[in-house]
């Protein structure tokens, strides 16, 4: 390309260009200092245009010296120069591979390093913490304790009146299985009381937070303040440090705006009274809920309690069967509380009123046997005794009268044979004289079967083509197929046109550069 060209564009448009190249999520975290070496008057637009300067983006991890990270600080230190006093969002990823004296050989060349490193990530945090009234965004990501307790020294009593998201993530993912062990930090600031001020004062402080996502993040819940939120996120912890009940009401409650709510592997086993009262715990504006379990009863005396009778959106996740992988067959990891917790959310929530819904790994009954690929001619009956029909699966499918879209993640053959299934109404005394009998999912539209079996796949579309006339249609099924799915069996598309109006797969990487040969 001719650069007189790209010299000849007006100012305007040159700075849309980039501020599009610069928001591009593979664009390298330097890439204004970049821009501005390519020619005087590039440098000019650039240093003289603080809203490109505002997004920092951070990413080191532990070396064997600092010359890296001495000169991302000075690269930081550029940014917030040249950002002058507009907001900032800040991305920080730490990592500095869980060292701990005694699980480390001595002689490893990093470890020598390992006080440097955490030094560079204090000065780091006294850095950010001068602009703290101006950050608008902190997302950071580490690999331990120290590193966040770290990145806190610059915060602390810092008002912070311009944040509105905070993300703190741990990437050691195994702690969830933990009965014990997880080493609890000093509440971040944010989260907290500091100690020169009350409750309301430290809220006071954060008043446009709205967004906290904590992801591994083992904190003393009883110190959580924050009380304007509207997206929380809480994930990832060891049993001994979730949050006990009275805590997660207090702070639920403390948070009457809450909309976006996700549970994941932190709902305590509090399967009495003592931490759960009986009283209702009502979540009006939440409209999307998302839990996650080891087992089943984690959620039962938070479903017990709660009421959002706004919500439009549900995800499920079993974080044991996800764990393990299809090839090693997750079929074995039944959890023998589904059924309880199917009817309990299926009596607790309004399903009536639900438009999305995600299972992840969610196994409703033990194994049954499947269907063999290579009898193309055999047909599936979905109401025969061969395949006994999930009744907490039906009552949970059949509620959602609204549903729109439904995405399933590892299912078992039940589970979506229940999809399938037919009811006699002979065999439906609750329905009275008159009312239709009721169906699973009769309004859905979009389907979405990923990381599934191929055997039970097969089974769940011949089934479905075999009760296709007496089901509501559906718009699109989406396939995520398992890799390697094609060298085993072959599969025919063909006759799904009958049954679906749009029929698209997200094929695997091998498959796809199969087909691109033939």
């Amino acid at each position: 390309m001719d650069l007189n060209v790209i010299a000849a564009l007006p100012v305007d448009v040159l700075l849309d260009i980039f501020r599009t190249s610069i928001r591009d999520i593979d664009a390298p975290s330097t890439w204004p200092v970049l821009l501005s070496h390519v020619c005087r008057p590039w440098r000019d637009i650039i240093e003289n245009t603080p809203t490109l300067w505002t997004v920092i983006r951070i990413d080191e991890q532990l070396d064997t010296n600092t010359i890296r990270f001495h000169n991302t600080l000075r690269c930081v230190e550029h940014f917030l120069h040249l950002s002058l006093e507009l907001p900032l969002r800040i991305s920080a990823k730490i990592i500095s591979f869980d060292f701990h004296s005694d699980a480390v050989d001595y002689k490893d060349p990093y470890l020598g390093n390992l006080c440097n490193f955490r030094d560079c990530i204090k000065f780091l945090s006294n850095m950010l913490g001068q602009h703290a009234s101006r950050i608008k965004a902190l997302d950071i990501v580490c690999d331990e304790p120290d590193t966040l307790m770290n990145l806190q020294v610059g915060f602390h009593h810092m008002a912070m009146p311009q944040l509105e998201r905070l993300s703190l993530y741990d990437t050691y993912d195994d702690q969830v299985f933990d009965e014990e062990g997880m080493e609890e930090i000093p509440a971040f600031p944010v989260l907290s009381r500091p100690q020169s001020f009350t409750g309301d004062a430290a809220a006071a402080l954060y008043s446009a937070l709205t967004t906290v996502r904590l992801s591994g993040i083992a904190i003393d819940w009883t110190q959580f303040c924050a009380t304007s939120l509207t997206s929380l996120e809480i994930s990832n912890l060891a049993y001994d440090v979730r949050p006990s009940g009275t805590a997660l009401r207090r702070i639920l409650s403390a948070n009457s705006r809450l909309c976006q709510l996700s549970l994941d592997g932190s709902l305590g086993q509090d399967t009495d009274a003592n931490d759960w009262t009986q009283e209702p715990l009502v979540l009006s504006n939440v409209w999307k809920l998302d839990l996650g379990f080891c087992t089943a009863m984690e959620l039962i005396p938070f479903l017990r309690v709660v009421q959002a009778p706004n919500l439009t959106s549900l995800s499920l996740r079993d974080i044991m069967r996800g764990s393990i992988s299809i090839s090693l067959n997750s079929d074995l990891l039944f959890d023998c509380d589904i059924p309880e917790l199917l009817e309990l959310i299926t009596e607790r929530l309004p399903l009536d009123r639900l438009l999305k819904l995600t299972l992840r790994h969610i196994m409703f009954s033990p194994p049954v046997a499947t269907g063999d690929p290579s009898h193309n001619g055999s047909r599936y009956m979905p109401n025969s005794a061969q395949y006994p029909i999930h009744t907490a699966g039906f009552n949970f499918f059949s509620r959602m009268t609204s549903l729109l879209s439904l995405e399933m993640i590892n299912p078992d053959l039940v589970s979506l044979l229940t999809l399938n299934y037919i009811p006699i109404p002979s065999m439906c005394p609750q329905n009275t004289r008159g009312a239709p009998t009721p169906m699973p999912t009769p309004s859905l539209a979009f389907l979405h079967l990923a990381d599934t079996p191929f055997s039970i796949l097969y089974t769940f579309l011949r089934c479905r083509l075999w009760t296709y006339r007496s089901l509501h249609r559906l718009d699109t099924i989406m396939l995520s197929m398992p890799a390697g799915w094609y060298e085993k069996f072959g599969l025919d598309l063909s006759p799904l046109a009958r049954e679906v109006q749009a029929f698209d797969i997200i094929l695997c990487p091998e498959l796809g550069e199969m087909l691109a040969e033939l």
